[in-house]
């Protein structure tokens, strides 16, 4: 699994620009020889991963709102006039998204919240186990493709939303089409992450990767046409389906009930802690239990690290988990979180090891028996 790596990339706005990473290429490598073995055609060559290797993206041209093609200056003048449409709304520069401004998020979330809570139990789906319908597949091989989107996020400066959302469309469209005895290849699996990919960032990114962005990444494995086709099939297969309730969604909620959210004097720290754990739970196949019982776990551990006790009555009241429901999910977290620095998939654990990120990889974990349970 092969990601072509940009040298420069200002045909995104400055909070998109993606991160060179001087270890892409060897971890690139690696996915490839572990994941799948593509003809040797595809294979890429020792020059393919240089740090001379030509852009994804077209420096000179972005792709404007009605889908042509504007020169930069137009660009600029359209996210001038864009700032001034959102004046209501700030950037997050740590995760970079786009959050509601403190007076008007907490009045967003005392109103709304308890329906907003209720809206996503009822749209909650468990995670259901499909490796046994697709025999050629793996867990280590699922954690592999997971690695690479994550990898593949960071390099193009997508958001955390984006990259769970491709992870939870790779997930159904797996458990879907084994239902219906569909055969997934093992060399099509880079095939589908790109294409969940593609969709997912056509639902969250203001300026989503096209299919021929794909196409470069994949090292030209998959031909632009090939992506298409194969998002039509994800599509057909999930109904057109597409939206879905994922840890992110989760965790913004929960964060807010714990304080540890910037609206409401709590820890930024704490928030980043959430996400890192959030999407180390990715990795594992066990840790993809009912998303909310994922995020509950992850903030029930980021507040021991954080020297809080562990679960509160207000988050027993709103997350609907007692204490002692969290034990199991909690102990394989902490356990996924302690294996992280060492293990040969660490393309979560690297993004936020920087400051952007709070560097909260590098934190110090909490020992067992001072869980709590």
């Amino acid at each position: 699994m092969t990601t072509r790596r940009t040298s420069a990339s200002s045909n995104l706005p400055p909070s998109k620009r993606a991160r060179s990473s001087s270890s892409t290429a060897s971890s690139s490598a690696s996915v490839v020889a572990s994941l799948i073995t593509p003809p040797r055609s595809a294979l890429p060559s020792s020059s393919s991963s240089s740090s001379s290797s030509p852009l994804t993206l077209d420096v000179h041209k972005l792709r404007g709102p009605g889908g042509t093609v504007n020169s930069m200056n137009d660009t600029e003048n359209g996210w001038k006039h864009y700032r001034k449409r959102i004046k209501a709304v700030r950037c997050d520069g740590e995760m970079g998204e786009l959050i509601p401004a403190p007076s008007e998020s907490s009045t967003y979330f005392n109103v709304y919240g308890n329906e907003l809570f209720a809206s996503l139990r009822k749209t909650e789906q468990e995670f259901a186990p499909y490796l046994p319908f697709h025999k050629t597949l793996t867990e280590s091989m699922m954690a592999i493709l997971t690695d690479w989107l994550v990898e593949l996020t960071t390099e193009y400066g997508l958001s955390g939303t984006t990259l769970h959302h491709a992870v939870r469309l790779v997930d159904e469209y797996l458990r879907l089409s084994g239902k219906k005895g569909l055969v997934m290849p093992r060399s099509d699996l880079q095939l589908l992450g790109c294409s969940c990919m593609l969709i997912a960032s056509k639902l969250h990114e203001i300026h989503p990767p096209s299919p021929d962005d794909f196409e470069y990444i994949s090292d030209h494995t998959y031909t632009r046409g090939r992506i298409i086709q194969f998002e039509l099939e994800v599509c057909s297969v999930l109904s057109f389906r597409l939206s879905g309730v994922t840890c992110v969604e989760w965790g913004e909620y929960f964060c807010r009930v714990s304080g540890g959210s910037r609206f409401k004097g709590g820890s930024d720290r704490e928030r980043l802690l959430v996400r890192y754990l959030t999407e180390l739970c990715l990795l594992d196949l066990g840790t993809r239990a009912k998303p909310s019982l994922t995020t509950a776990g992850c903030v029930y551990l980021a507040r021991r690290m954080e020297g809080r006790e562990g679960w509160s009555k207000d988050l027993a009241n709103h997350t609907g988990y007692k204490k002692e429901e969290l034990r199991d999910i909690v102990m394989k977290i902490a356990a996924i979180r302690e294996r992280a620095e060492g293990s040969a998939l660490k393309a979560v654990w690297q993004k936020y090891r920087v400051r952007k990120y709070g560097e909260v990889s590098l934190r110090v974990g909490v020992l067992e028996e001072d869980l709590g349970f």
